[in-house]
């Protein structure tokens, strides 16, 4: 596990890493700390350049040739169910909400389920590498939301994050799941909780990294009211738009995202696990076959448009179940909210992973999943 993890109750009181099974039942008991709006404005203006959030695509194909997820599984892998994360993934269909088809896939392990949900433009088989290292603990399963890897787009052609939540709700009811576990990063952290706004009681507890889910105010993405006109400005939205979508093979695409940040940051396995399973067969403009990305810039850019008009943030008091609120060092506007976002959660916990930033669960994953299960499984 990468040194440094902590969780922290407010600032100036810091608990060790291996003190998070101890608390982990317990709420927020002092406040965060409220940075005005202003300066969480300015932060996200600061971030532009950072391009949190906004630098990835995906699904997956099995089929489909590319880096190897993983060379062969490891001796310490436990086959849950008679299978494993590595290698081939089974995968089955769900149906959902706007004529939404998703792509379900079982990445394995022996222990109790853990529904995993990626962020905006990512893909389920993004979070293989942290499947694999809760392999003995838990049997995770992880979805394409709608418009990202093997999963349809809304017939609506609408990116609303309440579809998210559907997905989510869609997968719980095909699974027969009860008292869901769930962890989530950035939108996919966002989906669990808007899925339990909507269905109250469906969670037992989630693990939410940096999720989506801002007080309302303006100047941030979505503006105050989430209006299309202050979505426009979006500086994320504007940067997917820009995204090179096609090239001439999957190991070009490679050589590009492991050349610069923020996907450079990422651990070798969980940057082949994006690749390989981030793009599909496709002609390029000059009719030269090649591969283009399944979650397409323009999808990513709405996705990110609604990301501040879903009206979570006013309903987290709504959500009984305990929730632990994780945070990196890099500053951002995710990182700065999360403390809001603990705070006012009835059974909040707010964690910080000062060593990674908004993209840790890739960077590395083997801390990340090295957390969860003092939060949700003890």
């Amino acid at each position: 596990m990468a040194g440094g993890s902590s969780t922290r109750m407010a600032p100036g009181r810091t608990l060790p890493a291996d003190a998070i099974a101890n608390r982990a039942n317990r709420p927020l008991r002092r406040p965060v700390r409220r940075g005005s709006s202003a300066w969480l404005v300015g932060a996200f203006g600061r971030a532009e350049g950072h391009r949190a959030w906004s630098a990835s695509h995906a699904r997956s194909d099995p089929s489909w040739p590319g880096p190897a997820l993983v060379a062969a599984a490891p001796a310490k892998c436990v086959r849950g169910r008679g299978r494993c994360q590595h290698g081939r993934v089974p995968t089955h269909s769900v149906p959902s909400s706007d004529g939404v088809t998703l792509a379900l896939h079982d990445l394995g392990g022996d222990g109790p389920d853990l529904l995993l949900c990626h962020p905006t433009g990512f893909h389920a088989l993004t979070w293989a590498p942290v499947a694999a290292a809760l392999a003995g603990v838990a049997h995770c399963w992880a979805l394409d939301f709608r418009g990202h890897g093997d999963s349809t787009r809304p017939e609506s052609g609408s990116y609303d994050w309440h579809g998210m939540a559907d997905d989510v709700l869609a997968v719980v009811d095909d699974l027969g799941l009860t008292g869901v576990r769930g962890v989530g990063h950035s939108m996919g952290g966002a989906a669990l909780i808007l899925a339990e706004q909507a269905r109250p009681g469906t969670m037992a507890g989630l693990w939410c990294y940096e999720p989506i889910v801002f007080p309302p105010m303006d100047g941030m993405p979505g503006g105050s009211s989430g209006g299309a006109g202050a979505a426009a400005e979006s500086p994320l939205a504007a940067g997917a738009r820009r995204r090179k979508a096609w090239f001439p093979d999957v190991t070009s695409a490679r050589s590009n995202y492991a050349s610069k940040p923020p996907l450079n940051g990422f651990r070798a396995d969980a940057l082949d696990a994006y690749v390989q399973h981030g793009f599909r067969p496709a002609a390029g403009p000059d009719g030269v076959e090649g591969v283009e990305l399944k979650c397409a810039p323009a999808v990513e850019a709405s996705i990110f448009e609604m990301g501040g008009g879903h009206g979570g943030f006013a309903r987290l008091g709504e959500v009984a179940c305990r929730v632990t609120v994780v945070a990196s060092g890099d500053g951002a506007p995710p990182a700065m909210a999360a403390g809001l976002v603990a705070e006012a959660l009835p059974s909040g916990l707010l964690v910080t992973m000062p060593e990674l930033t908004h993209f840790g669960p890739m960077e590395d994953p083997e801390a990340v999943a090295s957390a969860i299960p003092a939060a949700l499984l003890g």
